[in-house]
């Protein structure tokens, strides 16, 4: 955790190249994995299928690619003051859900004075506080799925499917505008929410399409259907934010 902090600490205060970033941090928890054996994916246990997809040699490779991507789709999801709070906040209850431990109720009230802060712009999360939560959501994630308190896969992968769809989406369209996918710009989902709503309706937005998804498959646990439906909404906020007055239909 500590040398997670301190590459975005560096990015903060002295600026880091984004390849230099990704060499420390795949190093960096690549060697953490081969220390933590017990904390690598062996297997993935769909919902949708009876059957245990097993990994085999590629396990490793698997376990850090799935740090490394939310990591950086947690990094990029933080661009609007109370967004990345309100995330780490839901995910904080869901881990208290699963383990009942005190700690994690300590963090819920460390992260509601953050989040009443970062609302008021007085503090900000900064990419040593977004790649510090984004590493402790990915542990505990992995370490919840590897001991069956969550089963399949796919809970996790709608937990994470609203900053991860947003991040492959600027990736390719990143690549396609001939930039590197790490080139900042502003077709971020809420920099094209905020086109068209006010700041408190847009972070509103984006806090029920993260959560209602999760509300609905607690009393329907039909994550895979869910996961596609929350693709579709997600696509057709794009396009409705996007369409301007005037547009032909």
């Amino acid at each position: 955790m500590l040398f997670v902090f301190l590459i975005g600490f560096f990015d903060d205060k002295i600026g880091v190249s984004a390849n230099k970033k990704l060499f420390f941090l795949t190093l960096l928890i690549f060697t953490y994995l081969k220390i933590e054996p017990n904390l690598v994916i062996h297997n993935l246990n769909f919902s949708l299928f009876k059957y245990s997809l097993n990994l085999g040699a590629y396990s490793l490779l698997f376990t850090t690619m799935c740090f490394l991507l939310f990591i950086n789709a947690f990094n990029m999801f933080d661009g609007i003051n109370g967004q990345s709070g309100s995330y780490i906040l839901l995910n904080l209850f869901l881990f208290y859900l699963f383990l009942k431990k005190t700690i994690f109720l300590l963090l819920i009230f460390i992260v509601i004075i953050f989040l009443y802060r970062n609302i008021k712009n007085k503090i900000f999360l900064g990419n040593s506080g977004s790649y510090l939560f984004s590493f402790i959501i990915s542990f505990y994630f992995i370490k919840f799925y590897n001991t069956e308190l969550i089963y399949n896969a796919d809970f996790i992968l709608l937990v994470m499917l609203v900053p991860g769809i947003d991040m492959l989406r600027l990736f390719f369209l990143r690549i396609y505008k001939g930039f590197s996918p790490f080139s900042p710009d502003r077709n971020h989902l809420h920099h094209i929410l905020l086109i068209k709503f006010k700041y408190r309706i847009c972070i509103s937005i984006i806090f029920l399409l993260i959560s209602v998804p999760l509300l609905i498959n607690y009393f329907f646990p039909k994550t895979f259907l869910i996961i596609i439906l929350t693709i579709f909404s997600y696509l057709l906020l794009l396009y409705k934010s996007q369409k301007t007055p005037g547009t032909k239909k």
